[in-house]
């Protein structure tokens, strides 16, 4: 199958995700695509953790837990995360701005520091999957989903 094919198929069912908000997730600093994942899940885990409470969250099913679909990006110069997430219908309410804060706070709580997160609602989801998928040919690429981190 070609890669544009495989690509577009991608795009596709990203898209159908229910994805309502983009997310960049920068750690600030050199770290390698490993330890990076490892940051990723450790966010989804306090985003989770924020939802629904510290003694709660194991107990979810994968489907209840934060769903995340990201991109790791120029790993040799500035590594960073780029994904699309489900937010609406998912938190109890509207995004807020202490919500926004809060998941900022977990970025920097992993980060140590340094780490910054940006928001955006995603008024054109399929656009902005193209732009997080544009290094899909890169032969090292892969995407990470959130909940391939939860047992089933």
């Amino acid at each position: 199958m070609r890669k544009s094919v495989l690509r577009s198929a991608s795009i596709d069912w990203i898209a159908n995700l229910g994805c309502s908000h983009a997310l960049t997730l920068n750690p600030n600093r050199d770290v390698t695509e490993e330890k990076l994942k490892k940051m990723f899940r450790a966010f989804c885990l306090e985003v989770d953790r924020y939802c629904f409470g510290r003694k709660t969250v194991h107990k979810l099913a994968p489907d209840d837990r934060f769903l995340a679909f990201a991109f790791t990006e120029h790993l040799n110069s500035n590594p960073h995360i780029h994904a699309v997430c489900r937010l609406d219908g998912w938190l109890p309410a509207a995004l807020s701005l202490d919500d926004q804060a809060a998941f900022a706070a977990c970025w920097k709580k992993i980060t140590r520091g340094p780490g910054s997160l940006w928001f955006e609602g995603c008024f054109d989801t399929a656009g902005w999957i193209e732009y997080i998928t544009k290094e899909f040919y890169r032969p090292d690429h892969q995407y990470i989903l959130s909940t391939g981190f939860h047992p089933h």
